[in-house]
């Protein structure tokens, strides 16, 4: 796996994370992680995100999993 991959997926990842967060600072009654993926939903859906970090995701994914 190439070097800026896995960090270009990684902060992605992290951004959702830190996204998902700030959403629950303002409504704490709905858990960030249930922010985290409405909002990865959301992009997915409206295709915010290109397909090349889509599939940096995936690769990050994949490493963390093995």
């Amino acid at each position: 796996f190439p070097y800026t991959t896995l960090f270009r997926s990684f902060l992605i990842s992290v951004s959702f994370f830190i996204l998902g967060n700030i959403f629950n600072y303002f409504i704490p009654h709905v858990h960030a992680y249930a922010f985290m993926i409405i909002i990865v939903v959301i992009c997915k859906i409206t295709n915010v995100i290109p397909q090349y970090y889509e599939d940096c995701t995936v690769m990050f994914n994949k490493l963390s999993l093995a």
